[in-house]
């Protein structure tokens, strides 16, 4: 790993509480970590799992001026409300999901971890293609998932969200496989935040400055993990990387040097393709940042509608190159007579209706542009490596 990146990237962290904790924006990941504990944990906690998790859940988002932001939640995703609802249809089910699959002492094995997860988002959604087909925004993620379980054993695990961290990833030079937003590996993420967090204990005023802005309704975790993925969110929207250059970015490989090329002036050359290498992997993480949830957005099993098929299910979807420089979602809908491709995009969405279309169709669209963009930068990238 490149240690050097990653204290500079922690240096910049520290520096920038003040703006990141003065607003108290990031800090509500700390105040619902009190309110998961308070409602799930403490003497005082009673009632039912449902009044316990819609007590939790008045935390997990904040509202910063026009902008709400949301430990679980999106503007296309709502897997807590979809919690709520389901166990309202099947409550010994749901907590029996909760308390004995998901939230249950995984023992220190992350892989253990990582397949209870598994084992309850799978449950998770049967149980909402039973009572809700239409809600695909009921899905419970990898991403919300973690969060659950994070803030009900902090001291085990960390919250996962797969572009900051392949981001984060691909700065301080850890290449081990940390799987999709779909199918995580949480054996290898785990180490990875074991090494982050190492590396943070050895910045000694770190922790002690940041528990200076906590307030009574916020609770610290004693082992950090919190801070690791709150690093990893701040280091993309905050631009840590801005001076750095990624593991991906060595030096170039260059031709033969041109003939009565002074050595000063092949210095510079290369100087200038390295910065030029380093704004275009800028430009590839903004991109990245800003469909960030995206890849999180499934209609896997959703029931949709076809003014002319009827009602069908999704049983497939993909990214899909349709044109050399075109990617769309696509999916596969399977009607009592057919099974139907389509492409999803905004000059299409009166073809099929389900939950939220409109908004759903928009952020894939938009999803597969990006996509399209972020490829056209990394082959220009690869081109000035000499790849």
């Amino acid at each position: 790993m490149n240690d050097r990146n990653l204290h500079a990237i922690i240096e910049q962290y520290e520096n920038d509480f003040e703006n990141v904790y003065g607003e108290k924006k990031e800090l509500f990941k700390w105040r619902a970590l009190k309110a998961w504990q308070d409602a799930f944990h403490s003497a005082e906690s009673n009632g039912n799992f449902r009044e316990k998790f819609s007590a939790a859940k008045k935390a997990f988002s904040i509202r910063v001026d026009s902008t709400q932001y949301s430990l679980v939640d999106s503007r296309n995703n709502h897997p807590s409300t979809g919690i709520v609802k389901l166990w309202e249809k099947e409550p010994e089910k749901m907590e029996y999901l909760f308390q004995k699959v998901l939230l249950k002492d995984p023992c220190g094995d992350a892989a253990r971890a990582e397949s209870q997860m598994t084992e309850f988002l799978n449950e998770f959604e049967i149980l909402r293609c039973q009572h809700f087909p239409e809600a695909g925004s009921y899905k419970v993620t990898p991403h919300s998932a973690s969060v659950f379980m994070t803030l009900d054993n902090p001291s085990f695990n960390y919250i996962f969200r797969i572009k900051i961290a392949r981001r984060m990833a691909n700065y301080i030079g850890f290449n081990d496989d940390l799987g999709s937003g779909t199918k995580p590996n949480l054996a290898n993420y785990y180490r990875m935040c074991d090494r982050i967090l190492s590396a943070m204990k050895e910045h000694e005023n770190l922790f002690r400055k940041h528990a200076s802005y906590l307030a009574d309704d916020m609770m610290d975790d004693p082992e950090h993990h919190m801070m690791v993925f709150d690093l990893m969110h701040c280091s993309g929207y905050r631009h840590y990387y801005t001076n750095l250059i990624p593991m991906n970015i060595g030096k170039s490989k260059t031709g033969k040097a041109r003939k009565g090329s002074t050595p000063e002036e092949l210095e510079r050359e290369e100087r200038e393709k390295l910065q030029k290498m380093k704004t275009i992997q800028e430009e590839i993480d903004n991109l990245e940042s800003s469909i960030e949830g995206c890849e999180e957005i499934s209609l896997m099993d959703v029931e949709v509608t076809h003014p002319k098929l009827g009602t069908g299910t999704v049983i497939s979807q993909e990214l899909k190159k349709i044109k050399r420089d075109k990617t769309q979602v696509k999916i596969t809908v399977r009607f009592p007579n057919e099974d139907k491709v389509f492409y999803l995009n905004r000059e299409y969405s009166n073809l099929l209706t389900f939950k939220n279309v409109k908004d759903i169709v928009e952020a894939l669209t938009v999803y597969g542009e990006t996509i399209d963009m972020i490829e056209a930068k990394k082959k220009e990238l690869e081109r000035l490596q000499g790849k």
